[in-house]
């Protein structure tokens, strides 16, 4: 759902540059250097803003994945080391 509204965005965010231009040649008045420029930018701009909320949508499970991932980690790192000198502490007192 998501992505069909993202699709219907974009194919509506697509000409507003061209529809810009046909107004201005329309009425026969050239647009300012600033304007025009402003005009090709704006889709840029606007698709990149929506390319990174995309992607930080995507990021957040990840992120809550690999969280849970590194404490599972530790918690394994901990055992190991208890094991560790559990074993260590046998060999020392057979010594």
């Amino acid at each position: 759902m998501k992505i069909k509204i993202l699709a219907l965005f974009l194919t509506a965010a697509s000409p507003i540059s061209l529809l810009a231009q046909a107004e201005t040649s329309a009425s026969g008045a050239q647009p300012s250097a600033l304007w025009s420029l402003f005009w090709s930018i704006l889709p840029i701009v606007i698709v990149a803003g929506i390319f990174i909320i995309f992607i930080r949508r995507l990021q957040k499970p990840l992120l809550k994945r690999s969280q849970d991932h590194m404490a599972r980690q530790v918690e394994h790192m901990d055992r190991v080391e208890q094991l560790l000198e559990r074993i260590a502490n046998a060999v020392e007192k057979k010594d």
